[in-house]
């Protein structure tokens, strides 16, 4: 049997091994970075790329991320995403068509798009809940596709389908001691993985803090922002969790802080439950 520290050494060296981000969607990145980077410029840029341009459609025409009517231009796309949004939607879309080939051998690969998108789909109504903008919505979005892609290392190397132990019942701590587990079975747990596997594509610090924080929104003193959306998104897409348990979930200073009451967060899951059934 491995070791603790050999099974840690093949996690993170299987990450080595995963494709780069492509060169020509880091090339749009460093564009964007330009602070004297305009749509006009960003355009042409790319429509270089014909893969790039019917990925930013197909979003943009999606039903998560639609804007109401068909989008048949990418100059359209480009101002309804915003420069920096579109970017990380891009490379969302490239990170899955990477995972597909290179975790096609994983019998529950479907199983894991499928959740990273209800995720997606549950922040959606978080993010209403809360008010927050355009931009901070779009950046939880994608940090949500990418926030599980950690389990999928685990299942590769160990060869097991990685589990996902339901939060029916469960504390904030219990739910927190889920990555303590995996660090004393590999060495590392799912999110840190998922951080490295951000960094090397590298997605923005937003993203990549809030895959590794998803399940420890709260370390202390520390509190991150979006590993909490995160782990609340998760909360709420749990099928049949009685009112009792999600009011007891998510402590009183978290609810406080960001101005949410009992009847508002039961309110939000009803509004995202009923809407899958829609």
């Amino acid at each position: 049997m491995d070791s603790n520290g050999s099974i840690t050494e093949k996690l993170v060296g299987s990450i080595e091994l995963l494709p780069p981000m492509p060169s020509n969607i880091l090339k749009i990145r460093r564009a964007v970075s330009d602070p004297n980077m305009n749509y006009t410029h960003l355009v042409p840029i790319l429509k270089e790329d014909p893969s790039i341009c019917a990925d930013l459609l197909r979003i943009a025409n999606s039903a998560r991320y639609g804007i109401g009517h068909n989008v048949d231009t990418v100059d359209e796309a480009v101002r309804y995403f915003g420069m920096h949004s579109l970017v990380d939607f891009i490379s969302a879309a490239c990170s899955e068509k990477i995972v597909k080939q290179y975790f096609s051998s994983i019998g529950n690969l479907n199983e894991y798009l499928r959740h990273s998108r209800q995720i997606s789909f549950a922040v959606s109504f978080i993010c209403k809940m809360l008010k927050l903008s355009a931009h901070d919505q779009e950046v939880l979005s994608v940090t949500s596709l990418l926030h599980d892609i950690g389990r999928l290392v685990i299942t590769l190397v160990t060869n097991k389908q990685h589990y996902s132990r339901e939060l029916f019942g469960v504390s904030w701590e219990d739910i927190h001691k889920f990555v303590l587990d995996e660090n004393e079975l590999y060495g590392i747990d799912h999110a840190i993985l998922g951080m490295k596997i951000c960094s090397k594509w590298q997605f923005p610090d937003k993203i990549t803090r809030g895959v590794r924080r998803h399940h420890t929104p709260l370390l202390e003193n520390d509190f991150c922002f979006e590993g909490f959306i995160i782990f609340l998104a998760e909360l709420i897409a749990v099928e049949n969790l009685p009112d009792n348990v999600l009011m007891k979930t998510v402590p009183d200073e978290i609810m406080r802080k960001f101005g949410i009451d009992n009847s508002l967060l039961i309110e939000t899951r009803s509004k995202y439950h009923q809407a899958l059934l829609s």
